[in-house]
């Protein structure tokens, strides 16, 4: 999942899990692409970052059973 800002400014942008296609689970074990996976814990619901002007964060999304 990519989280992209293609404003100038910094931004905090955030996903609901409830927009996902095809996925019903409301819970994701998530991991910071941009720093080589690292585990940033299960997420409920959403997940939010702040991200630079004109760039984007990504991230590994695992179903959370």
């Amino acid at each position: 999942m990519a989280l992209l800002n293609r404003e100038q400014p910094e931004a905090t942008i955030s996903l609901s899990f409830a927009d996902l296609p095809g996925k019903s689970a409301t819970a994701f074990t998530v991991e910071d692409l941009n720093k080589d996976g690292k585990a940033l814990g299960v997420k409920q619901g959403s997940v939010a970052a702040t991200v630079a002007g004109t760039s984007a964060e990504f991230y590994k999304l695992v179903p959370k059973s």
